[in-house]
Parts: structure tokens; C-alpha cells; sequence
């Protein structure tokens, strides 16, 4: 007797490819053997049913074959070649054959990304063909071990602070770590191999996070050098000065500048600045540039004085 592919799926001639997957799926499931293993036989007859119902209707133009000719016409040389070519096994916990398998398989590794999923309970470990692996071959002596795939990594943005930069510091996350080295830099990426989420025949990803430097309000940086802009009145200017400078780490120092300080001039205090990424005990510098104040009035006797002194 002739087969009838839609009623096996439980459709209409007229269901479209989205319907015919929705039930494969559904009746699969249903009937898989190791979900009914009080009725094994009867299951295992239903299951291959809807896998060879779905090896036609789901291939468009087998679908269009069995559509003009009937399941002749859509299954006569794949029946052969089923026949002659495919090695049918059995096992305790597995499908009727090794063909219906990699039906089944392949079907719901599409429907989950091609990782492969326990579909219920992980009561079954079967898989889909890969590429460049014959379809129906499962066999130990042709088949290498499927190796897990890793998953792309997690690219994460973390916003510090200059001067966590410069003493390193801790950022509580899922993962509690010290997430970046001492002077670290903006575009610095720190990686956590292997700390993303754990999915069945999958690689946990890498946790990516790139550091973005926060804008300080008083240093400005620039590679391993720090500046900062110090206000001095034209007498400072002119005959010279000393003022305390708070460092990035909170020190207080002396900072004398006994020469004149035109506006182009930059006191540099060496030491002082951002420590290496590979030797934090070598820093670089603090360098100082200067917002000379003019007065914004001077009398008229000041200026002769001036004129006088300065010429």
C-alpha cells in the first residue's frame, strides 16, 4: 500500500514547509523509543514513520516528486539507496537506524544553532551529520569525535577612574577579580578564559572586558605622563614661586620654580606620573604647564614703575 507522507505527519496537502517542520518536531518528540519505553515497538515503528514522512515532505523536491507521483516517485532510489549503502544499527538507547537518526539529529541541531541539545531530560546523545561527513555514516571506524565548539567571547565595557588606573583596583561583577593590572590604559583588554555561561557541547566563552578611562578633573594623560594646568599671577611669574601640588595618589609635594615662567614653560617633576603596565616601579612624569593671570587693571603710576623696572 502506498504511503501517505501527509497523514503521517498529521497534515493537509496543502501544509506549507514551516507546518511540516512544526509537526516532524512535535511527532518526533512524541514518538522518539526512548520516551516510550513501555511501548517500545510500537513507538519505534511510529518514529520511523514520521522520519521518512519528514525525508520527503521536507526536502522540496522529493516533496514536489511524492506531490505528482506518489511515494514512488519521491522515495524510489532513496529506498535503494537506503538499501544498499546504509549500515543499520542498533543500540540500547538509540534510534530504530542510523539514517533515521541523523534525520532526527541534524533537524534539531538547525533548530538550536547547531549545538547540541538534550531534548529531554538527556535521555539521548544523538547527532546530525557535519560538513564533509557522509550523511548516513556513524560508525566508530569513520566518524572522528565531535569536538565542542567555543563560543564567541563577551565583549564587555569597563569605566575607571585615572587613579584606579594608576593604583590597580578591584570591580565587583559575577566575577570578582582584579580586572585590570597597574597602568592600564584606555583600549587595555582584560580576558577571563573560558567564564561565560556553560551550554551542553559548548565551550564556555571568553569574558572580554576593554578599559574605557574615565576623564579626570584635575590630571590629564598621556601615555605613562601626567600633566596638569597650575594658575600663577604675573608676579609669580616674573619672580618666580613655590605652591603644593596634590599628587594623583593623594601625596602632597613641593614644587619650587625659581625661574621665570613664560607661557610655553613646563616644570617637570620626573617619578610622578602613570607606573609602567610591565614594571610598576618605573613611573613617568608629572609634567606642570602654567595659566599666567594678568592683572585686569593697573594704574597709571604701576605701569611707569613697570616701564622703568622691565626696560
Amino acid at each position: 500500500m502506498a504511503k501517505n507522507f501527509y497523514k503521517a505527519l498529521e497534515l493537509e496537502k496543502n501544509a506549507t514547509d514551516e507546518d511540516i517542520k512544526k509537526a516532524y518536531r512535535k511527532l518526533a518528540m512524541k514518538w522518539h523509543p526512548d520516551k516510550n519505553p513501555d511501548n517500545r515497538s510500537e513507538a519505534e515503528a511510529k518514529f520511523k514513520e514520521v522520519t521518512e514522512a519528514y525525508e520527503t515532505l521536507g526536502d522540496p523536491k522529493k516533496k514536489e516528486a511524492f506531490d505528482r507521483k506518489g511515494e514512488e516517485g519521491a522515495t524510489g532510489r532513496a529506498q535503494q539507496y537506503r538499501a544498499h549503502n546504509v549500515p543499520r544499527r542498533t543500540r540500547s538507547s538509540s534510534f530504530t537506524s542510523a539514517q533515521d537518526s541523523d534525520t532526527f539529529s541534524q533537524f534539531f541541531e538547525r533548530s538550536f544553532d547547531g549545538m547540541r541539545r538534550d531534548s529531554y531530560n538527556g535521555s539521548f546523545s544523538a547527532r546530525g551529520p557535519r560538513p564533509n561527513e557522509r550523511p548516513y555514516a556513524e560508525t566508530s571506524s569513520n566518524v572522528p569525535p565531535r569536538q565542542p565548539r567555543k563560543a564567541s567571547a563577551i565583549e564587555q565595557s569597563l569605566r575607571v577612574t585615572l587613579l584606579e588606573l594608576y593604583t590597580g583596583a578591584t570591580k565587583k561583577m559575577k566575577i570578582k577579580r582584579t580586572v585590570y593590572d597597574v597602568g592600564g590604559k584606555k583600549g587595555t583588554k582584560i580576558t577571563f578564559e573560558k567564564k561565560g555561561d556553560e551550554r551542553p557541547g559548548v565551550i564556555p566563552a571568553d569574558i572580554v572586558f576593554t578599559v574605557e578611562e574615565k576623564k579626570h578633573e584635575v590630571f590629564e594623560r598621556e601615555g605613562p605622563d601626567l600633566f596638569l594646568t597650575q594658575n600663577v599671577t604675573l608676579v609669580q611669574a616674573l619672580c618666580g614661586c613655590s605652591f603644593p601640588v596634590t599628587t594623583i595618589d593623594g601625596r602632597s609635594i613641593r614644587v619650587d620654580i625659581p625661574e621665570i615662567i613664560k607661557p610655553d614653560f613646563v616644570k617637570i617633576i620626573p617619578g610622578e606620573g602613570m607606573p609602567s603596565h610591565k614594571d610598576p616601579m618605573q613611573k613617568g612624569d608629572l609634567k606642570i604647564k602654567f595659566n599666567i593671570i594678568f592683572p585686569s587693571d593697573i594704574s597709571t603710576q604701576k605701569k611707569e614703575e613697570l616701564k622703568r623696572i622691565l626696560t
